[in-house]
């Protein structure tokens, strides 16, 4: 079972709370459309980005804290917004996997390298090698997905 947590606007927000909406300030400063679904189905995931036309979305779920918490929901947001600055650069999928995946490590960097330091999370490096080795195994689904996060939370940052 989930803890009860309070919402994404919710009264009273934490420090972590708190630093994810000023990311999320930032990010949508810098011409970003964010949309936030309140879909259980897509927590787990609980992001994606993609560019329309000459528009660059990033979708990032409003109820994934409740799984991951508010520090890497920012982290997660980092990166996709380094996604985003990627795409401005013409770079979207690759040709391959091993591609997709080298794409996926640009995106950790460049989100750390635009995000100003004081909306980073101390686990950012911890919280991206994570959802790497969710992306390398390929084919996770929401329980495995879950699973392995619980055990992750158990190894050092």
């Amino acid at each position: 079972m989930l803890p009860v947590l309070p919402p994404l606007y919710g009264e009273n927000p934490c420090v972590h709370r708190q630093r994810y909406l000023a990311t999320l300030e930032y990010v949508i400063s810098k011409g970003i459309v964010v949309e936030q679904p309140d879909r259980d189905d897509f927590a787990w995931k609980p992001a994606d980005s993609f560019l329309h036309e000459n528009t660059r979305y990033i979708r990032i779920s409003s109820v994934g804290y409740k799984h991951y918490g508010w520090d890497v929901m920012t982290s997660v947001l980092i990166h996709e917004f380094g996604h985003c600055a990627l795409f401005a650069e013409g770079i979207g999928e690759g040709a391959s996997w091993e591609k997709d995946l080298e794409i996926e490590k640009m995106a950790n960097q460049r989100g750390l390298s635009i995000t100003p330091l004081h909306l980073i999370p101390e686990g950012y490096l911890w919280h991206r090698d994570f959802f790497l080795k969710s992306y390398s195994a390929r084919g996770w689904n929401e329980e495995t997905c879950l699973t392995e996060w619980k055990a992750y939370q158990e190894t050092d940052i």
